[in-house]
């Protein structure tokens, strides 16, 4: 059986969220990531600006293997589909 880890956060900027974004970057070392943009409304260029944000967000942490691959998805049925392929998702 899998190990299996929560992080809740309550949102909050990155300065108040940089622990736990840390510590939940350090077990996705080399990983796969479902991104689920949820926080804001908006159209494309919001998506686009929370894809750079997380992406920008996850390169600031050292990795021993490699970056996580983050992927985003906005369609709950691609959601539902892919979901069982990533080794986290992150809802934001």
């Amino acid at each position: 059986m899998k190990n299996n880890i929560l992080y809740l956060s309550g949102g909050g900027d990155e300065t108040q969220s940089k622990k736990i974004d840390a510590d939940f970057a350090r077990h996705m070392d080399g990983k796969k990531i479902m991104y689920i943009p949820i926080a804001l409304d908006g159209g494309a260029t919001v998506f686009e600006a929370c894809y750079d944000w997380i992406t920008k967000l996850f390169l600031q942490f050292t990795y021993e293997i490699d970056v996580p691959q983050i992927h985003m998805y906005l369609d709950p049925v691609a959601i539902s589909e892919h979901i069982f392929e990533y080794d986290a998702l992150y809802i934001g």
